[in-house]
C-alpha cells in the first residue's frame, strides 16, 4: 500500500483501508438474514458457552454421529463471538463479528503483502475486494475469515524465520487447531515448506544446508499441543477424522445432499469472476517456470499452495476462500521478484507514454477493463448484496419455535423435512431434539438405512404411513413441513394419524395420534 501512495502516515492508510473496507462490508451485511444457516448455529453455540461453559453434551440430534461423538471444533471462534454478544443480541453481534472478521482479513493480506515490500501492493488487494466470490465467502458468519488471517500470519513467519524454534509458531499452530477444524490446512502448509526446502536444497547441491527442523517442530508440537491440551481430547480425533477425512476429503456429495459449498465449481464461473486474478496467476506461472533456476522456496511454496486449492476449488467452491488470496499472493511474490531481477520500474508516466504511442493496444486494454469492470461492479455491488440476504431472515421458524416450547416436554423429538433447517429451529428452540442436522452425512455415517428413511418421507418418495413410521422410527409425536414442501404436506394430510395443530408461513407442523 505504502509503495503505491508514497505520502502520509502507514497507520493512518491502514485505519483508512479499515474504514472503507468495514463500511462496505457492514453495508453488504445490513440485513436481517443469514444466506448460511450455520450462522444460527455459531451464534446459538456462543451464546450456550456463555451462559454454560464449553457444550460437552450434544444431544439435540439424537439419530446422527453427533450425539456420541461432538466436539466444538470452532472452540475459539465462538469464543471471539463472546464479547460482541455482551453488547448486541446474538445475531446482530454474529452479523458484526463477520464484518470486522473478514475486514481484519483484508488488512492481514496487505499487511503482508507490505512486509514482503511488494510493488504496488494495494492494486493485489483492491483485486482482492473485488472478487465476488471470495468475498461471499468470508462475509459469511462463519470461521473462514478468521482461518485466513491465522494461515497469512503462518506464512509470514515461516518466510521471516530462520531455522530456530519459534514460539510464535507453536502459538498459532496451537490457536487453529481450537479456532477451525479445518486446522490440517495449516499442517499441510508446513510440511509442504519443509519439503520444498530439503528437495530444492538437495538439487542445488546447497553447501550450507537449512532444514528448517526446528521451525517445522515448532509447528508439530503446537498442533499436537492443540489437539491434546484441549476440552474434548480425546474424543476430538475421533471427530476430526469424521469431519477432515469423511467429509471433507472422502465427501458423500454424490450420495447425501450436502450443502452447496461442497459442491464443485467449474472453471469456466472462476475464471468468469475472477478474471483480473486468474490472469495474474497464470502470467505468474510461466514467468515461475519460465526463471525456474531462480525458483526459491517461497516462490514453489505459494505456487504448489495455490494450485492445490485451485484443483480443491473445482471440487468444492467453498476452498475459493483460500484460492484467492493464495493466487494473488504467488502473482505479486513472482511479478515483485520478476519487476526486480529485470530492473523494471512501472511509473504513471511511462503508462501513459506507452498508452499513447500504442493507440491499438490502448483501445483494447480499455475495453477489456471497462467489460470486466462492469462484471465485477455488478457481481460485487448488486449480486453480492442480494447473496448475501437470501435464505433465512433472523425471525424465521420463532413462531413455530415457541409453538413447540408451549406444547411440548423438553427433550421431544420434532421430525423436520430440512436438515438445513435445523440451526435456525435450535437457535430458537434448544429445548427439543432434532432428526438431523449441520451436515445430513453425521446421519448418514451413524445409521445408513435411518437416515434413508428421514430422506424418503422428506422428499416424498414414500406416501404411504408416514406418520405410523415417523412415530415408530423416529419416536416423534410431531412433524415440521416446511411452507414450500408441498409434496410432503399433502401426503400428511392423506394421513389420518396426522393432525395439523399450527400453520403459518413458514411451515406447518402436524401431531401424530397414537
Amino acid at each position: 500500500m505504502t509503495n503505491l501512495i508514497h505520502t502520509g502516515n502507514k497507520k493512518i492508510l491502514y485505519l483508512l483501508l479499515f474504514i472503507v473496507v468495514f463500511s462496505y462490508f457492514l453495508w453488504l451485511n445490513s440485513t436481517p438474514s443469514f444466506t448460511d444457516p450455520d450462522s444460527f448455529y455459531h451464534a446459538k453455540a456462543s451464546e450456550l458457552i456463555l451462559s454454560s461453559g464449553p457444550i460437552k453434551d450434544f444431544n439435540w440430534l439424537p439419530y446422527t454421529t453427533l450425539n456420541d461423538v461432538f466436539i466444538d471444533h470452532h472452540f475459539f471462534y465462538h469464543l471471539l463471538l463472546i464479547p460482541f454478544l455482551l453488547l448486541l443480541p446474538p445475531l446482530v453481534a454474529t452479523k458484526l463479528a463477520a464484518a470486522i472478521f473478514a475486514t481484519l482479513a483484508i488488512i492481514t493480506f496487505q499487511w503482508l503483502l507490505d512486509r514482503f515490500k511488494i510493488a504496488y501492493s494495494f492494486i493485489y488487494t483492491l483485486i482482492l475486494i473485488f472478487s465476488h466470490q471470495f468475498i461471499f465467502r468470508i462475509n459469511l458468519a462463519k470461521a473462514p475469515s478468521l482461518s485466513l488471517i491465522v494461515l497469512l500470519l503462518f506464512i509470514y513467519l515461516l518466510f521471516k524465520n530462520k531455522d530456530k524454534w519459534s514460539f510464535l509458531v507453536f502459538a498459532l499452530s496451537f490457536i487453529y487447531v481450537w479456532l477451525y477444524g479445518g486446522w490440517i490446512i495449516l499442517v499441510g502448509i508446513g510440511i509442504l515448506y519443509f519439503l520444498i526446502n530439503i528437495i530444492l536444497q538437495l538439487v542445488k547441491k546447497v553447501k550450507d544446508k537449512k532444514y528448517y527442523f526446528k521451525l517445522f517442530f515448532s509447528m508439530v508440537i503446537g498442533t499436537l499441543a492443540g489437539l491434546i491440551i484441549n476440552p474434548y481430547f480425546p474424543i476430538n480425533l475421533k471427530f476430526y477424522y469424521q469431519q477432515t477425512f469423511q467429509i471433507g476429503l472422502v465427501n458423500y456429495n454424490e450420495i447425501v445432499g450436502v450443502g452447496g459449498e461442497w459442491y464443485g465449481l467449474s472453471i469456466f464461473e472462476l475464471v468468469r469472476h475472477n478474471v483480473f486474478s486468474f490472469s495474474l496467476f497464470i502470467i505468474s506461472i510461466l514467468l515461475f517456470f519460465i526463471y525456474y533456476k531462480s525458483a526459491d522456496a517461497k516462490k514453489t511454496l505459494l505456487l504448489a499452495v495455490s494450485t492445490i486449492f485451485f484443483v480443491l476449488t473445482l471440487k468444492s467452491q467453498r476452498n475459493i476462500e483460500y484460492f484467492i488470496p493464495f493466487a494473488l499472493l504467488f502473482s505479486a511474490y513472482m511479478l515483485n521478484s520478476y519487476f526486480r531481477a529485470n530492473k523494471l520500474k512501472i511509473s504513471l508516466t511511462d503508462v501513459k507514454k506507452y498508452l499513447k504511442n500504442n493507440r491499438a493496444h490502448t483501445i483494447i486494454i480499455i475495453l477489456f477493463i471497462i467489460l470486466n469492470l462492469s462484471i465485477v461492479l455488478a457481481a460485487n455491488f448488486k449480486g453480492l448484496k442480494n447473496n448475501l440476504r437470501k435464505n433465512y431472515t433472523f425471525n424465521q421458524f420463532e413462531e413455530i419455535s415457541n409453538w413447540f416450547i408451549d406444547n411440548t416436554s423438553q427433550g421431544d423429538i420434532i421430525f423436520h423435512d430440512g436438515w438445513d433447517d435445523w440451526p435456525v429451529l435450535y437457535y430458537h428452540n434448544s429445548e427439543n431434539r432434532y432428526i438431523v442436522g449441520l451436515d445430513p452425512t453425521f446421519m448418514y455415517l451413524e445409521n445408513k438405512r435411518q437416515y434413508w428413511r428421514w430422506k424418503n418421507i422428506a422428499t416424498g418418495v414414500t406416501d404411504q404411513e408416514i406418520c405410523s413410521t415417523i412415530a415408530d422410527k423416529f419416536d416423534s409425536s410431531y412433524v415440521l413441513v416446511k411452507f414450500t414442501n408441498k409434496t410432503l404436506k399433502e401426503h400428511i394430510e392423506k394421513d389420518a394419524l396426522c393432525t395439523l395443530v399450527f400453520e403459518n408461513s413458514d411451515g406447518s407442523i402436524y401431531k401424530i395420534k397414537y
